[in-house]
């Protein structure tokens, strides 16, 4: 879910780049419209891996399920065994990124004048 948050904000700023400014944070992404579409890519990209790593754990199973060692959840389209023995194999090659870390590089919305002169005071 947080890639998808992730992706709507950038489209967000691709929507309306004056909106935005850049994060004070390492590493910011900038408004320009190149850097945000390779952005949006590269988050899909992610949203591609956690899918695979999925697939990598699960096997969709239409006949029988021949050990008691798995974990059966119902699927649309039979049954679907999550082979927990893969997990760690799967954690230590992950290359997923947090997509919490990702949200704090976005650009972020400008404050209104009010919201400024709100921090400034306080």
């Amino acid at each position: 879910m947080g890639y998808k948050n992730n992706i709507a904000r950038l489209q967000a700023v691709l929507r309306n780049p004056e909106d935005y400014v850049i994060s004070s944070v390492p590493k910011a992404i900038p408004t320009t419209v190149a850097v945000l579409v390779d952005e949006q890519k590269q988050i899909k990209g992610q949203m591609g891996l956690i899918v695979k790593e999925i697939d990598t754990l699960s096997v969709v199973v239409l006949a029988s399920i021949s050990s008691w060692q798995t974990v059966v959840i119902a699927d649309i389209d039979g049954i679907r065994c999550i082979h927990p023995e893969k997990i760690e194999e799967v954690e230590g090659n992950s290359q997923i990124k947090s997509p919490e870390a990702w949200a704090t590089r976005l650009p972020v919305p400008v404050c209104s004048g009010a919201l400024k002169i709100r921090y400034q005071l306080a």
